[in-house]
């Protein structure tokens, strides 16, 4: 089920990166000629790509993003990669503290939006040599100020945890966001917004990847959890930059496939450094 939800991702992206980008001004017996050219030649490499209306494109940066949007607004794609370098040296610790330097993000993702309606994100971390899935999803967004995505994405927890790393106030979130905030699951969810509220819920398996050895879990199933979120904000007011938020969120969980148990914790407050002051050890007997 997993890999069917990371295909329809994926292949989502890849039809996006080959839709058609830049139109000349031209006739339209021309036109015609030139989409059957591209079409032929499309199908000579074994690309199998049919063209159909050709549109043109903009581009431009935003906060170190690039971004091809056309001008009727139905089509456009983010390109967006960070890097994060952090570097620690601890000086007479009590405890034994790592001291090092470390790709603490390397990140690549290319976002779409298709036909107006759909969207579709897959994002890639490369840190500590290895590839690691962020989001994988599709979306649906043809009803107003609303939002379907069928995938891996964050649940609706914690202001923090749901804000993207690039505007957190630090490289690394509080330890009890780190704790406890359930992070990104394969699921699906839906969200709702307005002027002054938003609303977003969903019902989530595990992470990409944490059941792949079909062996050690066969019989068990995945953990399922059911996630919400509401946030009002009666005051919003952005010439005068004032804004008074206020938001709720629960989640209910049970333990991952093949086990009963279940442990909270956080590193401290650096990447740096694998000590763990909060853990509470693997709690046995857990239901939810």
């Amino acid at each position: 089920m997993k890999r069917w939800i990371i295909g329809i991702a994926i292949v989502a992206l890849l039809l996006a990166v080959g839709a058609p980008a830049i139109a000349q001004e031209s006739d339209t017996a021309k036109d015609d000629e030139i989409v059957q050219q591209k079409k032929e030649q499309g199908n000579e490499k074994g690309l199998g790509f049919a063209f159909g209306e050709e549109k043109a494109m903009k581009v431009w940066s935003d906060t170190g993003r690039l971004i091809l949007k056309t001008d009727d607004g139905e089509f456009a794609w983010w390109v967006d990669a960070r890097v994060m370098l952090d570097a620690a040296y601890f000086d007479a610790d009590k405890n034994e503290l790592h001291n090092g330097a470390e790709l603490r993000r390397g990140r690549f993702a290319l976002k779409a939006l298709l036909w107006d309606d759909w969207a579709a994100e897959l994002d890639l971390d490369f840190a500590e040599a290895e590839v690691d899935v962020k989001d994988a999803f599709v979306g649906y967004a043809g009803w107003d100020n609303a939002l379907v995505k069928i995938g891996q994405h964050r649940e609706p927890f914690s202001l923090e945890e749901t804000t993207t790393s690039r505007y957190i106030s630090f490289m690394e979130r509080a330890n009890v966001i780190d704790a406890f905030a359930p992070g990104r699951h394969i699921g699906v969810s839906y969200a709702k917004w307005g002027e002054h509220f938003r609303f977003m819920g969903g019902i989530y398996g595990q992470e990409i990847g944490d059941d792949d050895d079909p062996e050690e879990y066969e019989g068990e199933s995945d953990a399922v959890g059911i996630t919400g979120r509401f946030v009002w904000a009666p005051i919003r007011d952005q010439e005068a930059a004032k804004t008074l938020h206020l938001g709720i969120s629960a989640t209910t969980r049970t333990p991952d496939a093949g086990t009963d148990k279940v442990r909270f914790r956080s590193r401290a407050e650096t990447h740096i450094s694998h000590n763990r002051f909060l853990n509470t050890g693997k709690m046995k007997d857990v239901d939810d």
